[in-house]
């Protein structure tokens, strides 16, 4: 369920709209949980929990959970509760007993990044006329319509693109960055990776040209004066 549909069901902004009674800060409250378009929490630690399970299984041994969190600084708690939505989809299993733990379903190369996301918040839906045009009264004659429309088929592509064995693989950033210079992070690249994707030590490509800041010329140092050096005429 997005933001949208659950701010529907737990609010009359809607029926008001409807019947043509409505504050002003009301119609902005619903615009705004409307077409916030961020992706929730659930759905960002649900894909590195997959990717972790993903190189931690061997075929053989579940993967323990409470490791999964406690390798990445995440609630044991939370996990389990994406565990119910992952199980429910049929994308994890898990085996009881005392060296239990969770296993993949599927191999990691038959699950798509689309099915993690929407299998522990729903259906991506930037805005509730996306999915459901007659759910708002101006679809038919709206000017933004069409755009979230885009936006919403572009995250599901995207989403769609790659698979969980992709995201599982040593050298997955290096790939994505290559294909896609802007989700680098120049700090964490080495020189020769800023250079070949032509971004200077703030991330920035000038002209298609690296800005060599980071990298500057060592200052020499300043020759001293000595103690017994004549000192220089007055004047010239």
């Amino acid at each position: 369920m997005s933001i949208a549909d659950s701010c529907q069901k737990q609010s009359p902004i809607r029926r008001n709209m409807q019947r043509g009674r409505f504050a002003l800060d009301e119609y902005f409250t619903y615009v705004y949980y409307s077409i916030r378009m961020k992706i929730s929490t659930r759905a960002r630690y649900a894909l590195r929990l997959m990717v972790d399970i993903a190189r931690q299984y061997d075929g053989l041994h579940p993967v323990n959970l409470r490791r999964v969190a406690e390798g990445n600084d995440l609630s044991f708690g939370y996990l389990e509760q994406l565990m119910i939505s992952l199980r429910n989809a049929s994308l994890v299993r898990g085996l009881s007993g005392r060296k239990g733990g969770y296993i993949l379903a599927r191999p990691a190369e038959q699950i798509r990044l689309i099915e993690i996301v929407e299998a522990v918040i729903g259906p991506i839906n930037l805005a509730v006329c996306v999915l459901n045009p007659e759910n708002c009264w101006r679809s038919p004659i709206c000017e933004s319509r069409p755009i979230w429309v885009m936006l919403n088929t572009m995250i599901r592509e995207v989403l769609d693109r790659y698979t969980l064995a992709d995201m599982a693989e040593e050298r997955w950033l290096e790939r994505i960055i290559r294909e896609f210079p802007k989700a680098a992070v120049p700090h964490a690249l080495s020189k020769s990776a800023r250079h070949e994707l032509g971004c200077g030590h703030k991330g920035v490509a000038r002209r298609g040209r690296t800005t060599q800041a980071a990298v500057a010329a060592p200052v020499k140092p300043r020759r001293k004066r000595s103690a017994t050096a004549a000192p220089r005429a007055a004047g010239g």
